[in-house]
């Protein structure tokens, strides 16, 4: 399987983007060209003003935009928690709801991982090697 890494944004304190990339090269192949990815991950996504909301979600759609049709979009991050200003929140879920296929908050980011593990495993078109007779321990 072939996984997109979107590039880092935010805070020096984000520390998602690597943690994810080490285990992420773990379980497939990471690549820079998103047109080869089978899933984008989008692993720090800032949000500390309406200014850098826009500018990173026209970055990640951006990227969206030219993935290979039935790759799977994955975020996490800044971005996913909830927003007190309505109009703030409105716009983030209209994005999160049109253009991913899963959204994790902060505290569940490593879900991703299990995510990209089980679909591994249940989908030979993912390029992966079915382990236990075809069967998920």
């Amino acid at each position: 399987m072939k996984i997109y890494i979107g590039e880092k944004m935010g805070c020096d304190l984000n520390y998602m983007h690597s943690v994810l990339t080490d285990y992420l090269d773990e379980i497939g192949e990471i690549v820079d060209d998103v047109t080869e990815a089978d899933f984008l991950v989008f692993p720090s996504s800032c949000c500390g003003s309406l200014d850098t909301i826009k500018v990173v979600v026209g970055k990640i759609l951006h990227v969206i935009s030219k993935k290979k049709q039935g790759a799977k979009t994955c975020i996490t991050g800044c971005m996913t928690r909830n927003f007190a200003n309505p109009k703030i929140a409105s716009y983030i879920n209209e994005i999160l709801n049109n253009h991913f296929d899963y959204v994790f908050d902060e505290d569940n980011f490593v879900e991703i991982i299990n995510i990209i593990a089980k679909k591994r495993v249940l989908e030979p078109d993912f390029g992966a090697v079915l382990f236990n007779d075809n069967k998920i321990d």
